[in-house]
């Protein structure tokens, strides 16, 4: 038996209903069913939490998570996309071995974007100055069509929210640009549901790409981009492999 296998599963969660903010500390070995218990805990936590809440993982305490936790660990993530997860937050050291197991995990399917930072202190001074950008970014690699000045050519997404998205593509836009983005958020069938064509203005831009926000977006329109980008998360098939604790 190692080290880890050793060390007490524990899992917490504390909600700052005032501040719209779910608290999950983790540590020790995870196990699948201590974290499927989690699951229930986190499910009422956020049951008292209005969208866009944010969520700060401290997992300073955290050591090791064995790879049949993998399954509980995506249902986590989906319950939280489908509750409208705002800006998410994970405390932890980059040389702890749970920080490379996670970066492995996240780089083999879509998903949100993530602060990473080394203190609770951290966590909270950036959700304090990230209040008014609520809206999660999912980080999903997907072909986009750009349409500048009646020219079209392509790129690809880096990350994507319900107010605008960061493409990489070659060149670089000049600021206040206002672009068409094309996008198929479906399976390789270009539904209506799943298609969209969104004006958009550049907000920055380098050599490798720019960031835009979406121009004239409706809510409604808001709300069906979100559901296509969670159900890409959630319905995208993916292979794992996580580093052995003793590398």
């Amino acid at each position: 038996m190692t080290i880890a296998d050793q060390t007490p599963c524990l899992l917490k969660t504390k909600v700052n209903i005032k501040k719209n903010r779910l608290q999950l500390t983790v540590g020790g070995t995870i196990t699948e069913a201590r974290l499927d218990a989690f699951y229930t805990d986190i499910r009422f936590g956020v049951a008292d939490l209005q969208p866009g809440f944010a969520v700060i993982t401290d997992l300073t305490a955290c050591n090791y998570a064995h790879l049949s936790c993998v399954p509980a660990f995506r249902k986590i993530m989906h319950y939280l996309l489908a509750n409208k997860v705002g800006n998410v937050v994970r405390v932890m050291s980059q040389q702890n071995l749970i920080f490379r197991q996670i970066l492995n995990l996240t780089a083999r399917f879509h998903g949100y974007k993530v602060c990473y930072v080394s203190s609770m202190e951290e966590a909270e001074q950036y959700l304090d100055q990230a209040q008014h950008r609520q809206q999660l970014r999912f980080c999903i690699r997907q072909e986009v069509g750009i349409t500048v000045a009646g020219q079209r050519t392509t790129g690809s997404l880096i990350d994507i929210s319900t107010s605008g998205c960061a493409i990489e593509a070659a060149g670089a836009l000049p600021d206040a640009t206002e672009i068409f983005l094309e996008l198929n958020l479906g399976d390789g069938d270009k539904t209506e549901e799943q298609l969209f064509v969104i004006k958009a203005e550049v907000t920055r831009s380098d050599e490798n790409g720019f960031a835009t926000k979406f121009l004239d977006f409706s809510d409604s329109d808001q709300e069906r981009l979100h559901q296509c980008l969670v159900k890409m998360v959630q319905h995208e098939e993916w292979k794992l492999i996580l580093p052995q604790q003793d590398e």
